[in-house]
């Protein structure tokens, strides 16, 4: 076998059409790779958030805080597709449940503001206590590409928490 794979190197070898062939093939199986990788990532709309954010809203309702928050808080599940991930506050914004990150559960702060200092949960809780449910638009990381994306959030008051999800627009 060896010598069938020196044979082969040979002929490549002393074949520069064979080369180039051989080059554009690696080419383009690299960019395939690359595309698969692209297509696998599937950029949210306004909609789907809106949509997550209900039927979260909805599973809380009938399953209760502890498995909802548990739900909400999983990488991988029925609340966490392409870059949509669940948030849950209360009233004095505190993170109950977070999909996107687990490690802004527990932390409080009304007056969190994105990178420019926009005051958005503050302005979720206001309008959750007022009307119910709302969309507020910010910047904030996407955790699908690390980097800071305008987003726009979908949220609804239920019970005492505010559900929430936003989409990446940029």
């Amino acid at each position: 076998m060896i010598k069938d794979v020196y044979k082969e190197y040979q002929i490549m070898k002393e074949n520069p059409h064979m080369r180039k062939v051989l080059i554009w093939v690696a080419v383009l199986c690299f960019f395939a790779g690359v595309c698969e990788e692209l297509h696998a990532y599937r950029k949210a709309t306004s909609a789907d958030a809106k949509a997550m954010a209900e039927k979260a809203a909805q599973y809380l309702t009938t399953n209760g805080k502890e498995k909802a928050f548990e739900q909400f808080g999983r990488s991988q599940g029925p609340f966490r597709t392409d870059d949509l991930y669940v948030f849950v506050l209360n009233f004095n914004g505190e993170m109950l449940a977070h999909g996107g990150n687990p490690k802004m559960v527990g932390k409080t702060d009304a007056e969190w503001t994105d990178p420019d200092g926009k005051p958005f949960v503050r302005k979720i809780i206001d309008v959750a206590k007022a009307e119910g449910n709302g969309w507020v638009e910010y910047r904030w990381t996407n955790p699908a590409t690390k980097k800071v994306h305008q987003k726009r959030t979908y949220f609804v008051k239920t019970g005492d928490f505010i559900v929430c999800c936003g989409a990446y627009m940029d």
